[in-house]
């Protein structure tokens, strides 16, 4: 993987070129899925994180439990979950895990000295999952308790063999064409190569160093299935939960 950094490098000068020419659509997540199946890697998931403050004020054993059962029925239709719950000197804990059609889902409310969390991961491996419908069932997971959850959002999937750094080079360049994306910043091992970006067609990220973040995307070829692993991440991976 070491021999892709140079050309991955090089053709970032006529990227960046043909993206500040390219007219702008509306951001949306929608424009991710698109920009991974840009790269022609077989999707295997599709995940999406929220997590929210909630207000503050004691909320008993029972209390927390009833909050994950309520969230849990009005974002995905379950009423009947089993709840674990752990107590620890500096933190109280509710969780749940269940599935719901192809959506495989993992809770919990966290209460912690200082604040109360609600935490949501939703996942499916179903290849006619979308983005936006996760991002509506964690939207009605967090209604009830009246908060706007922050988000991130990951693809996961695989190319077949490894890559050679001609085929490193041209699906790097597929995301970044596909998103407008200006290329931040960029990392490699030998073994993993990762690279941050911004791109106007999606939501806003973060600043990290000054600068505006949107999208991570990573690759590591896997010695024991033989195949390059691809991650594809708004805003960042380092915001995943």
């Amino acid at each position: 993987m070491t021999k892709v950094i140079a050309g991955l490098l090089v053709v970032l000068v006529g990227l960046l070129g043909s993206a500040l020419a390219t007219q702008v659509p509306s951001p949306s997540l929608t424009n991710l899925e698109r920009a991974f199946a840009a790269t022609g890697a077989a999707r295997l998931e599709i995940s999406m994180n929220g997590w929210a403050e909630l207000r503050a004020g004691e909320r008993t054993q029972l209390e927390l439990e009833q909050l994950l059962r309520a969230a849990s029925q009005a974002a995905f239709g379950v009423a009947h979950v089993t709840m674990q719950y752990t107590e620890e000197p500096d933190m109280r804990m509710a969780s749940v895990a269940f599935t719901a059609g192809s959506f495989h889902v993992e809770a919990n409310v966290q209460v912690l000295h200082a604040a109360t969390y609600l935490v949501a991961t939703v996942r499916s491996r179903s290849r006619y999952a979308d983005i936006w419908a996760l991002q509506q069932a964690l939207a009605s997971f967090f209604a009830g308790s009246n908060v706007t959850p922050t988000i991130t959002a990951c693809l996961v999937g695989v190319v077949a063999g490894r890559l050679s750094p001609a085929e490193a080079q041209e699906l790097v360049g597929s995301v970044l064409r596909s998103l407008a994306a200006d290329m931040l910043g960029f990392y490699s091992d030998g073994s993993v190569v990762n690279l941050t970006a911004f791109s106007r067609m999606l939501p806003a990220g973060l600043f990290l160093g000054g600068r505006k973040t949107n999208l991570s995307l990573s690759m590591r070829y896997n010695e024991q299935d033989g195949n390059t692993w691809v991650w594809l991440v708004w805003p960042t991976c380092a915001a995943i939960i």
